[in-house]
Parts: structure tokens; C-alpha cells; sequence
């Protein structure tokens, strides 16, 4: 008995000294939680290519381009895309900082047990105009958040629809010392082939394998684009500036005919071209995009002029070079680069010569200031199966051995064929049908096993993730391009590429900016 009633006061004050202890720990302060941001979101809100679905009318292939009334010009739809997060977390997407009532959303949807995903919403995207004269760069939320919120309707993880305009400058600390050649640097495919979209239009039909984008250049450099891969054309119906007995050719017999060249020259107007197809997008309108933009901001941009192509029996010559090369001398010249093999960017920060032009054609000897041109790594399929095999074959090794810029071509190329005659007829949509599946497989890839890539040229950026994977990318800490190669000291090649430094005879007569 004596025992028993010993091990019960033993108990009871065991019982009582422990209430005190657990007391005093409940009554201290309890530290506030706070979410660390992981080194990139896992949340994002993408912006999938307006695709018209209207049947196909014979009679309309010789008509006028005229938008039906019925049609909707904003028919760019957004989607939600979510990448390990909580298994059976919500997906929510607002119009407001779900901060001010989490509860009224557009559109959720629930991740089901699947911590990576995407969903395609029926909100569509209004057209942000950023090179209005009016604008102002920004990267603060524009129209739309996402959020993930857990089973207590609260907020785990936020972000929103915004721009990047000076991500790169932003980055500055991880991207000093590190090589141009070696840095995740995210880009456009066909970047001048551009228009926006018009559904239902013949304009949409025809031309839905020419177009690569739906933004213009300016507002692909506002969204975080730094790579152009430009493709050049000289028509002679756009502005009627060849005679008709004028000869393309570089051998001339007489002063008169030269004469008769140098007036052809002066009226060229260089424009964007897909394969035969020249679109509306002129090469003097692109260089003024991409003035304004180098004027606004820090940001170092990358031009490749990849293709050149003419219209009708003409043929590009020497001269259609240099009044090409003219006219982005005249407009960009001041912030051309000079060749150098292992630049870093912080030598073209401390130079402020932050534009790298590059061109296939052998005009190296010209100008320090032209680049050669990249080395691409394109797959030439229209198999998302054969596109990452060959990726995987080539893209890390090619960018580890080679000395020049490198870019890795993440689309799919479609076969000219009876497929693509049906498709156009069935008006299945073109490049932009098949583009947001392959961007999403890239995306996911480049976050991985392909984090070694340099340039990665993609179609229809808005509806790929490569900017925020870049900057993920670019400034992790274990980052293998973040090497410390080059001292702070290290000095550049000063060599100034404007319009008043004449390394050429006046063949054609330069053009100034207006």
C-alpha cells in the first residue's frame, strides 16, 4: 500500500512540474513563420498563342484580309503551370493581389495528388502595348496573379504575369565574371516574323507556319528576351526600289550602271522573312525597337542575322549587305561590341557597348564589330522525341568544346507535306498549335539535364518559361558558369562602332536617323 501511494505522489508531481515546464513554454513569444522563396518560382502564368478555329471557306484564299466582326482579337488564353509544390494544392488565378480577398478567384483548379502541372484557363490575355512612347518599363505585376493556396484556403506561394526588362542588370553580381559564351542567355526563334493575332482571318490560315511570334521585338525585350535570331529580306515589290533592268551582281562594266546601283541602294528597305514568305516587319522598325530599349536599360541583347533571302529572281549581293549592315550602324552603332572571343559581361557593362551583332555572311574583316555567327544546334524535326535525343547527343557537349556563342534551337520544324496541306485547310492552327507543348518539355528539360545550354531560341516566348528559367539558372550559387576566370581588372577593347567612324567606301549612301 505504502508503495502504491508513494508512486502516486511520485506521479502526480512528475505530472504537475512538467504542466509548469510546457506552461512556460507557451507563454513565451512564438517566432513568426516565414516562406523562404525557393531559387525560382514554382508558380508562373504563361500565354498560349490564339489559335482560330473557323471552317475553311475555298473563296477566302482570294480575298481581302478583313477581320469578321464575330471575331475576338484577344483570343490568347492563360495558362497556369505549377512545378513541385504540395501534392492536392489549389491553383488559383486573380485579377487582383489575392491578398485582398483570396476568395474571389477567376479560375482554380486542384493539383490532385500531381506536384508539377499546367492548366489551361478560359481567361484571356488583353494586349499589353510597352513601346508606347507613353510607357514605362516596369516589372511589377501586370493584370493577372496565381497563387497556390493549401486545404485552409490559405496562401502558400504567390507570384504574377509580369515583364522582365532588367533581369540581366539585375543579376549583375552572378553574371560579372562570367563569359557571354557560357551564360544562360533566353531568346526568340524568327523574332521579326511576328504579327498579332486575328482570328478567323485568311491572314491567320496562310500565314500560321510563316509567323514564330505574336510580340513585337521591343515588347519581347520588355518580357526578358536578350537573344534575336533575325532572318533578312530585301523586296523589291514592298517599296519598288529596283529598276527593272537593274543587275544583281557584283561585276560592274560601267559607271552608269554603278550609278544606277547607288540609286537602287538608297531606297532599300530591308524586311523580316520566314523561309519564301516576307512578312510586314521591317529591319527599320526592329532596330529602333531595340535602340530604345538599349537606351532605357543595362541590359546586353544579342542580334544574329541568321538568313538572308530576296524576292523574285533577285539575289542578295555584297551591296544589300552593306546597306543592311549600314542601317544598324546608323541606329545601333554606338552600342555595337567589338569582336572578342571570351567577353565577359562586365566588360560590356564597364564599355556600355552592350549590343553583339552577329552575321553568317563572311563580312568579318569590315568592321570589329562583326561577330561571327553562332554555332546553332538544330534538331530539324518535327518529333518531340527525336528533338530531345538529339539535344541530349549534342547541346552540353557542343556548348563545353565551342569558342563561339552557341544556341540550341528548342522547336519543332514542320515537314512540308500533305500533313501540312491538311493542317493549313483544317486550319489546325500552325506553329502556334504545337509550340506550347514543346516549350513546356523544354522548359522542364533546361531546369535540369539542360541547364548547360547557352542561348536557348524558343517560338512564341510568352508562352514559354525560359526567362524565369534563366534567371534561376544564372544565379544559383553551384552555377558551373559562374566561374572567376577574369579579374576585376581585366581591360577591353575600346574600339567605337558609330555612324561617324566610315570603315567602308560609300557604296550606298548612309542613312541618318530621323
Amino acid at each position: 500500500m505504502r508503495r502504491r501511494l508513494r508512486a502516486a505522489r511520485l506521479f502526480i508531481y512528475c505530472f504537475l512540474s512538467a504542466g509548469v515546464f510546457f506552461s512556460d513554454i507557451l507563454s513565451t513569444a512564438v517566432p513568426t513563420w516565414k516562406c523562404t522563396a525557393p531559387a525560382y518560382s514554382r508558380i508562373s502564368l504563361t500565354v498560349l498563342p490564339g489559335i482560330s478555329h473557323r471552317r475553311f471557306r475555298f473563296r477566302e484564299l482570294f480575298g481581302d484580309r478583313k477581320n469578321p466582326e464575330s471575331a475576338d482579337t484577344e483570343e490568347r488564353f492563360i495558362e497556369m503551370r505549377w512545378l513541385n509544390i504540395e501534392p492536392n494544392s489549389t491553383i488559383a488565378l486573380y485579377n487582383h493581389p489575392p491578398e485582398q480577398n483570396v476568395n474571389n478567384f477567376l479560375e482554380r483548379v486542384s493539383s490532385t495528388g500531381q506536384s508539377s502541372g499546367y492548366y489551361a484557363t478560359n481567361v484571356t490575355m488583353p494586349r499589353i502595348q510597352c513601346d508606347k512612347p507613353a510607357s514605362v518599363l516596369t516589372n511589377d505585376c501586370l493584370h493577372f496573379w496565381i497563387a497556390v493556396l493549401n486545404s485552409d484556403m490559405e496562401i502558400v506561394e504567390l507570384d504574377c504575369f509580369r515583364g522582365f526588362p532588367f533581369w540581366m542588370y539585375e543579376s549583375r553580381e552572378h553574371l560579372r565574371k562570367v563569359e557571354v559564351r557560357r551564360a544562360f542567355i533566353p531568346g526568340t526563334h524568327n523574332s521579326g516574323t511576328y504579327d498579332y493575332y486575328e482570328s478567323g482571318t485568311v491572314h491567320s490560315r496562310v500565314t500560321q507556319y510563316v509567323e514564330c511570334q505574336d510580340e513585337s521585338v521591343f515588347n519581347q525585350l520588355f518580357y526578358g528576351a536578350r537573344y534575336f535570331e533575325l532572318r533578312a529580306s530585301f523586296s523589291p515589290k514592298r517599296r519598288q526600289a529596283r529598276p527593272a533592268n537593274m543587275f544583281c551582281d557584283d561585276r560592274w562594266a560601267s559607271s552608269q550602271q554603278r550609278t544606277s546601283r547607288e540609286n537602287a541602294c538608297r531606297q532599300a528597305t530591308m524586311w523580316s522573312v520566314h523561309g519564301s514568305f516576307v512578312t510586314s516587319s521591317s529591319f527599320d522598325q526592329i532596330a529602333s525597337d531595340i535602340r530604345r530599349f538599349l537606351e532605357a536599360t543595362q541590359e546586353i541583347v544579342l542580334v544574329d542575322l541568321h538568313k538572308f533571302k530576296i524576292s523574285g529572281r533577285w539575289w542578295w549581293t555584297t551591296d544589300l549587305h552593306l546597306e543592311l549592315w549600314r542601317l544598324l550602324i546608323d541606329e545601333l552603332g554606338e552600342f555595337m561590341a567589338p569582336y572578342k572571343e571570351d567577353v565577359t559581361f562586365g566588360e560590356l557593362w564597364r564599355s556600355n557597348k552592350r549590343l553583339i551583332v552577329s552575321t553568317i555572311h563572311p563580312m568579318h574583316h569590315l568592321s570589329p564589330c562583326i561577330w561571327p555567327a553562332p554555332l546553332h544546334i538544330w534538331a530539324n524535326t518535327d518529333r518531340l522525341s527525336e528533338l530531345e535525343v538529339f539535344l541530349d547527343t549534342r547541346l552540353c557537349a557542343d556548348v563545353q568544346k565551342s569558342k563561339r556563342i552557341t544556341v540550341a534551337k528548342g522547336q519543332l520544324t514542320p515537314r512540308v507535306g500533305l500533313k501540312m496541306l491538311r493542317n493549313t485547310l483544317r486550319n489546325r492552327g500552325g506553329v502556334r498549335s504545337f509550340t506550347p507543348g514543346t516549350n513546356r518539355v523544354m522548359d522542364r528539360l533546361y531546369r535540369g539535364k539542360w541547364a548547360c545550354a547557352n542561348v536557348v531560341a524558343v517560338d512564341y516566348l510568352l508562352s514559354s518559361d525560359v526567362v524565369r528559367v534563366a534567371i534561376a539558372v544564372n544565379t544559383l550559387p553551384d552555377n558551373p558558369a559562374n566561374n572567376t576566370r577574369f579579374p576585376s581588372s581585366a581591360s577591353f577593347n575600346q574600339t567605337t562602332c558609330s555612324p561617324a567612324k566610315s570603315f567602308l567606301p560609300p557604296i550606298c549612301k548612309s542613312r541618318g536617323r530621323s
